[in-house]
């Protein structure tokens, strides 16, 4: 069985997660663990825009399996909303299904379109029988625009982390809702863009990652600072951060099982063949 089918079906079987949410004590210390339950399925919405936006190739197929991996995954955490109810279920199984479907379609339909627009910028992922470039020329290098760009990003998220906690005080949530969804798609879509060229660029991987984890980590903690888990207990804090460390863990460790075969994130291939996955 070659790895790519390996991978695929570890995930099939990762994306069923949620069905232990079940054996998750109803407590708020719990809480921890079901975002890490759940953030399992993120992880996977997550590879499916990667798949759609950045891979090279015919797009309707590309299409076609993100679709059905939606569907699929919509499944798992239905099952799983069931088991963490059980005995109190009373909506027909449709009503959160196609809740769920809505989410998820839509969670797939903005990170895509992110990757497609930076796509510009960091090209596809190809295949290639020799690396685009010698590795000593893959030195990272950081420019003026690229301190600007990162100071502007963190000055965005705490706006929206303070505009988050004070619209949550007022009586009417919709503003909240719509600020934390935001900086949700802001968050993970930031973690995306730093984990593709950190795995699958040319150079060494494990001081890129170390960078990659540590803003994941960073920004979690702006997650819970928003949805106000330091209002509840301080602990709640450090597990804020699962919900990305998980999904960029899983992104990493996804993308990184593809490098050994040839796939790389390039804008041009002039030393490499690129070769069809």
């Amino acid at each position: 069985m070659s790895r790519i089918k390996v991978i695929v079906l570890l995930h099939c079987f990762l994306a069923l997660a949620p069905v232990c949410m079940r054996f998750v004590p109803p407590h708020v210390r719990a809480l921890p663990v079901i975002w890490a339950f759940a953030s399992i399925n993120l992880s996977q919405l997550m590879l499916l825009a990667i798949y759609v936006a950045m891979f090279a190739g015919n797009f309707r197929p590309r299409l076609l399996v993100a679709t059905a991996g939606v569907f699929y995954i919509g499944i798992c955490q239905v099952i799983g909303e069931r088991g963490m109810d059980v005995g109190t279920w009373v909506a027909p199984p449709a009503s959160p299904y196609v809740r769920y479907l809505g989410m998820d379609a839509g969670t797939l339909i903005i990170l895509t379109g992110l990757l497609a627009v930076a796509r510009g910028s960091m090209g596809f992922i190809r295949r290639m029988q020799v690396s685009p470039l010698k590795p000593a020329d893959a030195r990272s290098q950081f420019s003026l625009l690229t301190l600007l760009l990162v100071i502007s990003l963190a000055a965005l998220v705490l706006g929206l982390v303070e505009s988050s906690r004070q619209a949550a005080g007022e009586k009417e949530n919709a503003a909240a809702m719509i600020v934390q969804y935001v900086l949700f798609a802001i968050v993970f879509g930031t973690n995306l863009l730093a984990t593709l060229p950190s795995t699958l660029g040319v150079g060494r991987v494990s001081g890129k990652l170390a960078i990659v984890f540590a803003v994941s980590a960073i920004l979690g903690l702006s997650l819970g600072v928003s949805f106000g888990h330091d209002k509840i207990g301080w602990w709640l804090l450090p597990g804020s951060s699962l919900m990305t460390l998980i999904p960029t863990a899983i992104i990493a460790s996804t993308l990184l099982l593809l490098r050994p075969l040839g796939f790389r994130l390039t804008r041009v291939a002039a030393d490499a063949t690129p070769i069809e996955a």
